[in-house]
């Protein structure tokens, strides 16, 4: 594989690992938080019969560590392909769940990141189609294999990372240059 495709495939792991991990973190973090994502997902789930059977706290544990596998999974490289796959998975499938709550009105926080007072939004659909289809391209070339040197690696994690503390932040650096 091309370095520079080895690049981009670390760091969309290190985006994942970093998205992920502040998930995990916004949602687990405090009690409050946590219930409040509950509550967002009794709100959002659908009416999809599997899934009102196994509830929405079932589901909200299931995210929960979901999320927190992915991490994991994308840290080594033997389980890079199936971390991003994973990635990729959830982010659609949150896609899908935001857009069906937007069609339909639904005006409540999603709390993706923790605690939150902004209502579920086309801009939130379209990030999690964006990063979902990243992350599944980035799972198709990690299985191609390849190395890059120690520098180019270092700039690939840095730059994975700082743009998802960017993307994590983004509503809130959005509200800053607005209020300007």
């Amino acid at each position: 594989m091309q370095h520079a495709a080895v690049h981009a495939v670390l760091a969309c792991r290190a985006f994942l690992a970093v998205l992920f991990i502040a998930s995990v973190h916004g949602k687990a973090r405090r009690g409050t938080a946590y219930r409040r994502f509950e509550e967002a997902v009794e709100r959002l789930l659908p009416s999809w019969p599997p899934a009102r059977r196994l509830g929405s706290r079932r589901i909200a544990a299931l995210v929960l560590a979901a999320e927190a596998g992915v991490p994991v999974l994308v840290a080594a490289p033997a389980t890079a392909p199936a971390g991003l796959l994973l990635g990729a998975a959830l982010l659609l499938v949150f896609a899908g769940v935001l857009a069906r709550a937007v069609r339909a009105g639904h005006d409540g926080a999603c709390h993706c990141f923790g605690e939150s007072a902004r209502p579920v939004g086309r801009g939130q659909v379209i990030r999690n189609l964006a990063l979902g289809s990243a992350a599944l391209a980035a799972a198709g070339l990690a299985t191609w294999g390849g190395t890059a040197g120690l520098e180019g690696t270092l700039v690939a994690v840095l730059a994975g990372a700082l743009l998802a503390v960017l993307v994590v932040h983004a509503e809130d650096v959005g509200d800053l240059f607005r209020s300007l």
